[in-house]
């Protein structure tokens, strides 16, 4: 009796230190349980982290060019053309000069954006980086490179009066059939639903090429001549064989005896189209333009 009378008196006196350390071991325990369930919970997801793939970001898939089929373009007020080339396409202006006034009578119920990238001095090995490239076609019109335009139709010219020189005949032509695959390549997987078309521009005439801003022997230009034409007519081979529309103002500018009609080329040079060389070329793109039916009729 009397020791229950002690444990009695001595729970009395010390309730309050009893009843913290009850509290203090329960809450330890809460935490302990608390802490545990968090710590399985982190290695299940760990786990689940762990067991699965790596997301992967999608990469369009890249078609290789081999040949071209002609898309099929929907009826529309405005389209936009692309020219790609050297000097001669340079030549009719940042918007297209005559070729836009000749399409625009042909097609009057249509408004034609004509995008002139082409640049003098530039031969074919610059084409796939002048692609991403913004271009200064006049003093207040600079174009978007043109991988990052909106096209309808995309002109592409040889670049054949400036010859890969410097690797020789057939080591130019083979570089050349090379790059034009590669840039069929972006522009056919970057634009599926913009036409192309390959442009050979008007002939040079052999005896009187470039005499007029050159002192070279008249052999050295008959050479010069000859090798452009190689490169312009390796332009349309390789254009006919890949099933590309052709737009051929070079067979169409030459004389009865076969050469390059000074009619079509500027006399200050010699070398680049004159006024009815433009001319020539803009009806002759027009025409295969209508008889490829790029642009439908409203």
């Amino acid at each position: 009796m009397k020791h229950y009378i002690h444990i009695r008196k001595f729970l009395i006196q010390h309730r309050m230190n009893i009843a913290l350390y009850i509290m203090a071991f329960v809450i330890s325990f809460l935490v302990i349980f608390l802490a545990s369930i968090y710590s399985n919970s982190q290695i299940q997801n760990d786990s689940v982290v762990q067991n699965q793939s790596p997301a992967t970001p999608s990469i369009p898939e890249i078609i290789p060019f081999t040949s071209y089929e002609k898309p099929d373009l929907a009826p529309a007020e405005v389209y936009n053309i692309y020219l790609i080339g050297d000097s001669m396409t340079h030549a009719f202006g940042p918007r297209g000069g005559v070729f836009n006034e000749i399409i625009s009578r042909e097609y009057p119920n249509s408004f034609f954006e004509i995008s002139n990238y082409a640049m003098a001095n530039q031969n074919i090995l610059l084409l796939p980086e002048r692609l991403k490239q913004s271009v200064q076609a006049d003093h207040d019109l600079l174009l978007v490179p043109i991988l990052e335009g909106d096209p309808d139709l995309i002109i592409i010219e040889s670049f054949g009066y400036n010859p890969l020189s410097q690797f020789g005949i057939e080591e130019g032509l083979k570089r050349q059939e090379e790059l034009l695959t590669e840039v069929m390549t972006t522009l056919t997987n970057r634009f599926p639903n913009a036409s192309v078309m390959f442009f050979a521009a008007i002939a040079p005439d052999k005896t009187t090429y470039g005499q007029a801003v050159t002192e070279s022997s008249a052999e050295a230009r008959w050479a010069q001549a000859e090798e452009r034409i190689e490169y312009i007519t390796n332009h349309i081979d390789y254009a006919n064989e890949h099933n590309i529309p052709v737009i051929n103002a070079y067979a169409e500018s030459l004389d009865l005896d076969g050469d390059g009609d000074t009619l079509y080329i500027n006399p200050d040079d010699n070398i680049h189209p004159s006024a009815e060389g433009l001319a020539l070329m803009g009806r002759i793109m027009t025409r295969r333009i209508q008889e490829e039916n790029i642009f439908p009729t409203q």
